[in-house]
């Protein structure tokens, strides 16, 4: 094992990886998503919301993080500096 990686208080629900393989962005229960540099092993930044994300995924142009949480919604967040874009939609 290289690098172990733990700032989640809650089970993570998902993991995604960069086209690269060098960052990726963990979902968790606890209400977080983390992204991670995969080389240095350290956090980059950490979206919150009060609630459980349970998936997550990287926009095909990786300007953005999109995540899709336990209340029905779907958020978009900024991959720069890890701020919601626009508020969520509740998907039906």
């Amino acid at each position: 094992m290289i690098h172990s990686m733990k700032e989640h208080r809650g089970e993570v629900n998902a993991i995604a990886c960069n086209s690269n393989g060098c960052q990726a962005i963990s979902a968790s229960a606890d209400g977080s998503c983390i992204v991670w540099d995969l080389q240095k092993g350290v956090r980059i930044h950490a979206l919150y919301a009060p609630t459980v994300f349970n998936a997550v995924c990287y926009h095909p142009d990786e300007s953005q993080y999109i995540t899709a949480s336990a209340n029905n919604k779907i958020g978009f967040w900024d991959a720069y500096d890890g701020n919601p874009i626009a508020s969520s939609m509740e998907v039906i």
